[in-house]
């Protein structure tokens, strides 16, 4: 029978792997429900670089102007002033609504070794653990 200290590092580990697999999921996740709900627009303008981000302005379908930023070859000088075509939502663009797919797919490729990783960690923390205690 596991004793009371070894049951509570269990469940820690069990609350913190969970919590690293929320996480590693939230990222995908947002992709997946930005491709649900993004629409197809044109953007009005650029408005150039803040803060490191390509940023523009569009008009979704039904009137709503919105803006945000957009891929970084956006702001290169042949789109200065020039409408575009861009997949938006009201913070956020992307040149293709295949482009958060592939965005996803590549966050979910970093699950996999991460979740192993934790696996191995969780497993020799275990064991080294152990043999400390075998050894008193």
């Amino acid at each position: 029978m596991p004793t009371p200290s070894s049951l509570r590092a269990r469940v820690f580990m069990a609350v913190v792997l969970v919590c690293l697999l929320a996480l590693t999921w939230y990222f995908p996740a947002q992709q997946v429900v930005r491709y649900t709900s993004g629409q197809e627009t044109r953007t009005v303008r650029v408005t150039g670089r803040e803060d490191g981000e390509c940023r523009a302005v569009w008009v979704l379908p039904g009137g709503h102007r919105a803006s945000g930023e957009v891929p970084a070859d956006y702001c290169n000088d042949e789109y200065t002033g020039e409408e575009f075509a861009i997949f938006a939502g009201e913070d956020w663009g992307v040149r293709k609504r295949s482009d958060l797919l592939w965005s996803a797919a590549q966050q979910l490729t970093l699950i996999v070794p991460g979740v192993l990783m934790m696996w191995l960690l969780g497993r020799a923390w275990e064991r080294r653990r152990l043999a400390t205690r075998v050894k008193s």
